[in-house]
């Protein structure tokens, strides 16, 4: 019986697929976040009246200890939003001035 594979893919495709599956299953996309790009929003979704499915916190001061693994902690609340199906998003605006930084979580059915 002939065992070969008829459609064998190149090793170096499938060698990034698995990657790609280990990252997804792991979360190791988490920790690199900085590689992907941000969209803008399409703008039938600005029209949308989000107030009842968002909730935003401003921060007036952001004060890291050097001996906390942030990066641990941030993983942690995207995979609890991960799991409420709802999403965390960031808003960063900045003026000449200042920068104001916002943390939110944006969930799929609205707050009671």
């Amino acid at each position: 019986m002939d065992t070969t594979l008829a459609d064998v893919r190149d090793n170096l495709e499938l060698s990034n697929a698995l990657l790609t599956a280990k990252d997804i299953v792991t979360k190791e996309y988490l920790y690199h976040l900085e590689n992907y790009e941000v969209y803008e929003l399409p703008d039938e979704l600005k029209e949308v009246d989000i107030s009842a499915f968002v909730r935003l916190y401003r921060f007036k001061k952001l004060v890291t200890d050097k001996e906390e693994n942030t990066i641990d902690k941030l993983v942690t609340v995207l995979n609890a939003a991960y799991s409420s199906r709802a999403t965390v998003v960031t808003i960063i605006r900045g003026t000449p001035d200042e920068v104001e930084y916002y943390l939110g979580v944006v969930s799929c059915c609205p707050a009671n």
